[in-house]
């Protein structure tokens, strides 16, 4: 093990594409344009049953074609109550609040 002490961010070696990187909490999330893949990377690491228990919505079986990212986004910002100018659900707000919750631990997995 290693200490560094530098005046710049360092960025870890197990993080292989940015999406992970917003994942493991490195690059802010208010910085987050393509918010698909992080959200992507959560929905294949985070039990169904995990998902829909803590957003308190329903979600379809995981082998489903059904069982998406948008589909996940969609549920979870209706339920919420966030739409958009234009009546659609706020998808990025969404994401946003999922990655904020999967950083500081309060959507758990294992």
């Amino acid at each position: 093990m290693s200490l560094i002490d530098c005046p710049g961010l360092v960025f870890p070696s197990f993080a292989n594409s940015k999406a992970e990187m917003y994942c493991c909490g490195v690059l802010p999330i208010q910085t987050i344009v393509d918010f698909r893949r992080p959200i992507q990377l959560i929905v294949e690491r985070v039990p169904r049953d995990v998902l829909m228990a803590k957003y308190k919505i329903r979600l379809p079986e995981r082998d489903c074609t059904e069982y998406t990212v948008e589909n996940f986004l969609n549920a979870f910002a209706l339920k919420k109550g966030w739409i958009t100018g234009n009546s659609n659900p706020n998808v990025a707000q969404a994401a946003k609040y999922v990655l904020k919750d999967y950083t500081t631990g309060a959507l758990v997995y294992v």
